[in-house]
């Protein structure tokens, strides 16, 4: 009885607590790739502790912070569907799973009209309510396996319950439920001692997607709408991504902003915005960009743009073919517009998003996974 009496607060703690977490139950990925995974509150993307070159997430909770791991599923979504497919790594740094955390969440939608009903929570460790878990050393949990680790309390089911009981009793009870989402949450180091620490987590498969590298990720650092990954000033706010010299860093960020590239720069007050070099009124400016870097009185320095592509010669990846994309598939510094050869991949986030399309040498490439393969082996 003491024993089913300390699994109750410990669950009350874990669910008290659930409520604060800055996790909505049902978050909505904000993203067109299915496999985006959404990282909220303090989690992070990092670096293995043990091999600095291997993409992980991590989150520090010894400061009573929180934060989820969230992946939209699609429409329809079954338990069924997801046997063995809810599983990560952890590797606790003088830390374990207490206190209700971490632990996986099913936004359960109970009668399928798309609104959400209650969780279902799966602990990870290898006991009920977490538990066993070890530290300073890489671990997997499946999530899916034969450990009472389910509480369905949420949804008048069980608190200890085994996946397979788990698929039984959504079944049973809600014939037409759908799974909305699947979360990783973190959140218990601000009243369990024991779960205070760092933490990282690498492989994360919910359903067919694995969060593998920050590819993978959606992190929005300074809370502006736009992702890190693509964020020209991820550690400040700048939803309109200015770039008025066009350097790649925003100007909300941008310690030297010019010189510009384009006379429509210049336009608005743009002329305003630049120190390198500055400029006295927009006729100042555009004469700058006219004369290839010179000016009146207001500065010097820029350079010529044979290609006439809005990037500067002495910057410009094919200084005389316009690719103002710039883009360079293989990385070798040289752009894709005027590359003869292009490849071979050295980095599998190169075959990601269609560009495993650009690569002609050793081969082309049949589709990504084939792309992905090839980086890993060579062949």
């Amino acid at each position: 009885m003491l024993k089913r009496s300390l699994f109750i607060l410990v669950l009350a703690l874990a669910m008290v607590f659930a409520t604060r977490a800055p996790m909505p139950a049902h978050v909505s990925a904000q993203t067109t790739n299915p496999c985006q995974f959404t990282l909220a509150g303090a989690f992070q993307n990092a670096q293995d502790p043990t091999n600095p070159s291997n993409d992980v997430i991590a989150i520090d909770t010894t400061n009573g912070a929180t934060g989820s791991v969230t992946l939209t599923l699609p429409a329809g979504t079954k338990a069924t569907q997801l046997d063995n497919q809810i599983s990560l790594r952890y590797y606790f740094v003088n830390r374990t799973c207490t206190g209700g955390s971490p632990r996986v969440q099913l936004a359960i939608d109970k009668d399928g009209n798309g609104t959400f009903d209650g969780n279902a929570f799966g602990y990870v460790g290898t006991a009920a309510f977490g538990g066993g878990c070890n530290q300073n050393v890489w671990e997997t949990s499946n999530l899916t396996d034969n450990v009472p680790r389910w509480d369905l309390s949420q949804l008048g089911g069980g608190m200890t319950m085994t996946w397979s009981e788990v698929k039984t009793f959504l079944a049973t009870n809600f014939p037409n439920y759908q799974i909305l989402n699947i979360s990783l949450a973190d959140d218990s180091g601000g009243f369990a001692a024991g779960a205070a620490g760092k933490a990282y987590y690498d492989d994360i498969t919910f359903s067919n997607c694995v969060l593998n590298d920050r590819s993978d990720t959606f992190s929005d650092r300074d809370h502006d709408g736009i992702p890190d990954n693509i964020d020209n000033c991820p550690d400040t706010p700048n939803p309109d991504q200015m770039d008025t010299d066009g350097d790649g860093i925003g100007d909300a960020c941008d310690q030297q902003i010019g010189p510009p590239t384009d006379k429509s720069q210049c336009k608005n007050g743009g002329w305003q915005r630049f120190n390198n070099p500055s400029f006295k009124n927009q006729g100042d400016c555009v004469s700058f960009v006219a004369t290839g870097g010179h000016t009146g009185g207001g500065g010097g320095g820029g350079g010529t743009d044979s290609d006439g592509d809005g990037v500067p010669d002495n910057v410009d990846n094919c200084p005389h073919v316009a690719n103002p994309d710039q883009m360079d598939s293989d990385g070798d510094g040289i752009g894709d517009a005027c590359d003869q050869q292009t490849g071979p991949p050295t980095d599998k986030s190169q075959c990601k998003n269609g560009g495993w399309q650009s690569f002609n040498t050793p081969r082309s490439f049949a589709n990504q996974g084939d792309c992905i393969q090839f980086v890993k082996t060579g062949h």
